[in-house]
């Protein structure tokens, strides 16, 4: 867990194909999640992270919540041992709902949106055209910081692009 010459080299890499400068690592997503966590309530001095529901972020206590038919929020079914009731630090709303992430943007309580750009969990559920775009409007208007947790389609290996000029 120390820093070495290959972890260097990978955040290289990994600045080279992405943009982003700075890179820290983690032996599991969950762990990487938590840790955007922190980071997301330290930065920003709020304490709730807005999660879509039947998203998949690991073992995140937080991101076991769904919606419930009455438009409010639950602990996510079968969810065993929750350490806190996930309503109390988590914001929830449907995948493809800008009107819903707005409606809890809203209450300025966010830190951050914790979302797969295609969630994963129940089935692979796409986009529709305008949501990223949606998301990344709404996030940067209510100050919400926004985290893609890309572990699944990312594993997939690095775009082909094709070759300059043609």
């Amino acid at each position: 867990m120390l820093p070495t010459e290959e972890a260097a080299e990978a955040g290289y890499e990994l600045a080279r194909r992405f943009g982003a400068a700075r890179w820290s690592f983690a032996l599991t997503a969950t762990d990487a999640n938590r840790w955007a966590i922190r980071l997301a309530r330290t930065l920003t001095g709020r304490g709730k992270i807005l999660f879509y529901s039947h998203c998949y972020h690991g073992a995140v206590d937080e991101s076991l919540i769904v919606t419930t038919p009455d438009g409010g929020s639950a602990p996510r079914p079968g969810n065993v041992g929750a350490p806190v009731d996930v309503t109390v630090t988590s914001r929830v709303t449907e995948f493809n709902d800008l009107e819903g992430l707005e409606r809890e943007l809203a209450h300025g309580d966010v830190a951050a949106v914790l979302m797969e750009p295609a969630l994963t969990n129940i089935g692979i559920v796409l986009p529709e055209a305008g949501f990223l775009a949606g998301v990344r409007e709404l996030t940067r208007q209510y100050g919400t910081l926004l985290i893609n947790d890309e572990t699944h389609t990312f594993c997939a290996g690095p775009v082909a692009r094709p070759p300059r000029g043609g």
